[in-house]
């Protein structure tokens, strides 16, 4: 998981410059009149990619010339490190920072975080409501702006499908996965037919994610809605045993995510993977770096959802929210680069096209830039799909204060049901057992 997120912020310049290629046109970075916070002076330390927004950034330092901004992608895993010893330091560290959703929780408990509720009050109806959780602390206040979002879709190669003798338009597709049982069908009649396989999902170092988007289509979690602990629930020992037939049928590859081979999976000519359900943010990286000389084989289709049909085909996977550190003494220049680079419609807009990254800012979903044909998805429109995901995300008890622990533990325990070990009943129960000792300590 930390590795993928390394590969993100590594090559995420690079990404953003050949992605904006494949857009009708590409939306200019909003004008300041002037400066937002014109007593603002000194170093404004930015924890975000500079190749990615210097564009941004250049236009807020040229209307705030007494302000310097000292940007730079960071890897995930070393923010948040570096953030907790700001925060128990008291000084040092981001002005402005990113994180993961998922992430982020922890220190919007833990406390440290600027309280930034009264700042976003006259945004609050604006932004996509799923992502509010993760930014609101148990004292109910606002301590982080979501970015944005990660809505799970389901990538798919149209030739593979069409060697499979199936259907392979984006309605057809979405509705021959409409359950998790009927992607597992269509799995079989893929591998069947081509020998092909279907997905990449690794056994001995999987990361729980396939398993965290089959909870969250069902509404499922690692808790209850009372809060007590439910890893090794029913529902999700029965999912378990769900993702487990994939393996058991060969349908498959074994490899580890984010390495070379897997990468093969999605840009091999002649042995491709047919298909990947993951969110909207793998967009980005697929016609750039991943698979390039694949433009026009690929489609977009919803996400297989929950066990019977009519369940919800919605789930959410990574996203990113801005923070600010509650010491920081750059809080409003802070602040006000945070408004204009995720508040504004027109550099929201400019994002979009730019990397490929679904905005959390709800205003922006009309308009017609976002309704351009993408050639490298054979001319889909993909946009409104996303918009169909995140109007349908069911509530899941995934995220929250201590979810590394959490995921970490699951996916020990999956790994072990995995090589076979255990079964996925023991495998979660054990998980449960060791994230319960966790919490009390």
């Amino acid at each position: 998981m930390l590795k993928r997120f390394a590969v993100l912020l590594a090559i995420i310049g690079f990404t953003f410059t050949v992605y904006a290629q494949d857009t009708a046109e590409v939306q200019p970075v909003a004008s300041l009149e002037s400066c937002p916070v014109p007593e603002a002076s000194g170093k404004l330390e930015v924890w975000l990619g500079g190749d990615v927004w210097d564009p941004v950034f250049a236009e807020f330092q040229r209307a705030c010339p007494n302000l310097e901004i000292a940007s730079g992608a960071r890897e995930w895993s070393d923010i948040q490190t570096q953030v907790q010893l700001a925060i128990t330091a008291g000084t040092g560290g981001c002005d402005l920072c990113p994180l993961e959703q998922k992430d982020i929780s922890k220190f919007v408990y833990g406390g440290g975080l600027l309280d930034i509720t009264e700042r976003v009050q006259p945004y609050k109806d604006q932004i996509s409501p799923g992502s509010w959780a993760s930014v609101t602390g148990p004292d109910g206040k606002i301590y982080g702006l979501p970015s944005d979002v990660g809505p799970v879709v389901m990538y798919y190669r149209r030739d593979v499908f069409e060697q499979a003798g199936l259907a392979s338009d984006p309605d057809s597709v979405s509705e021959m996965v409409a359950t998790w049982q009927d992607y597992l069908n269509v799995c079989k009649t893929i591998k069947d037919a081509t020998g092909l396989y279907c997905f990449q999902n690794s056994k001995a170092n999987n990361d729980a994610r396939m398993f965290e988007m089959m909870l969250w289509s069902q509404g499922q979690g690692y808790f209850d809605d009372a809060g007590n602990l439910a890893v090794a629930s029913p529902t999700n020992v029965a999912t378990l045993e769900l993702m487990g037939q994939f393996w058991q049928d060969d349908l498959v590859t074994d490899f580890n995510s984010w390495t070379d081979e897997w990468y093969a999976g999605f840009s091999s000519l002649d042995n491709p993977v047919a298909s990947i359900v993951i969110a909207g943010w793998m967009e980005m990286f697929l016609p750039t770096w991943i698979a390039p000389d694949t433009a026009g084989l690929w489609g977009v289709a919803r996400m297989p959802g929950g066990t019977t049909a009519g369940s919800a085909r919605a789930a959410l996977d990574g996203g990113s929210a801005l923070f600010i550190p509650k010491h920081s003494q750059q809080a409003d220049a802070a602040w006000a680069l945070m408004e204009y680079m995720s508040l504004n419609y027109d550099n929201v807009l400019w994002a979009r096209t730019q990397h490929g990254l679904f905005p959390a800012l709800t205003q922006t979903y009309d308009d017609p830039a976002l309704q351009e044909p993408a050639a490298f998805f054979g001319g889909q429109v993909v946009n409104p799909l996303y918009l169909e995901v995140l109007n349908e995300v069911p509530q899941a008890n995934i995220w929250g204060p201590n979810y590394t622990m959490i995921n970490e533990v699951v996916s020990v325990g999956i790994q072990r049901y995995a090589t076979g070990e255990v079964s996925a009943e023991a495998a979660l129960q054990a998980a449960q057992e060791e994230i319960a000792a966790n919490l009390s300590n």
